[in-house]
């Protein structure tokens, strides 16, 4: 996808029959949407494991909005742990449906991603982190009432922190790194907390 706008109804993973096999995905620009309707809870929504031959390309301005949670428990709902990747701190991944509250919508991301977004609006998400520590090359925004949870992973951001209106940051005994190369700012909520911070 190098532009305009593609929507999938349903999910980008794997086959529910097997667990082996290479999924490549290439965003060079550009919207993806990802509905997640009809997902199957042994999978999650969008999903790219790490077999021989898998990718995960998304640079430039390009945007991956993924929806809806799945309800399972066996992967997060954006799962992305390719062989290669090749992410710009320009481009955007964005969780959650605004006008739909979701309680336990569940990400494990093991590349650093570009920017990173909580969706909000209406209802409220809870986003999980799982697993792996989050990196952010680009700004972490959590859009009110939403709420980001990091079950106490590390996170890591080199631009900046917005938190807007009721929006929460839930560190637990995590510590979050800011490190970027120049000035960075943090827009914070009265309900986020947070452990360390360097």
């Amino acid at each position: 996808v190098s532009g305009g706008a593609l929507n999938v109804n349903g999910s980008i993973r794997r086959s529910t029959s097997t667990i082996t096999g290479a999924l490549v995905y290439n965003q060079t620009g550009g919207t993806v949407t990802v509905g997640g309707r009809s997902s199957n809870t042994t999978r999650g929504v969008f999903e790219i494991d790490f077999n021989p031959g898998s990718s995960f390309t998304l640079t430039g301005t390009g945007t991956l909005i993924v929806e809806r949670q799945t309800g399972g428990t066996g992967y997060a709902d954006v799962f992305i742990n390719a062989a290669t990747n090749n992410v710009s701190s320009t481009s955007t991944i964005a969780v959650g449906l605004n006008g739909a509250a979701q309680t336990n919508l569940r990400v494990n991301i093991a590349p650093s991603v570009g920017n990173f977004t909580v969706v909000g609006g209406t209802s409220a998400q809870t986003v999980n982190l799982f697993s792996n520590p989050m990196i952010v090359g680009g700004n972490l925004t959590i859009t009110s009432p939403s709420i980001l949870v990091t079950n106490s992973l590390d996170v890591t951001i080199a631009g900046n922190l917005d938190i807007t209106g009721t929006g929460v940051y839930t560190g637990g005994t995590n510590t979050t790194t800011f490190n970027g190369t120049g000035a960075q700012a943090a827009a914070l909520s009265a309900g986020s907390t947070f452990n360390n911070v360097t």
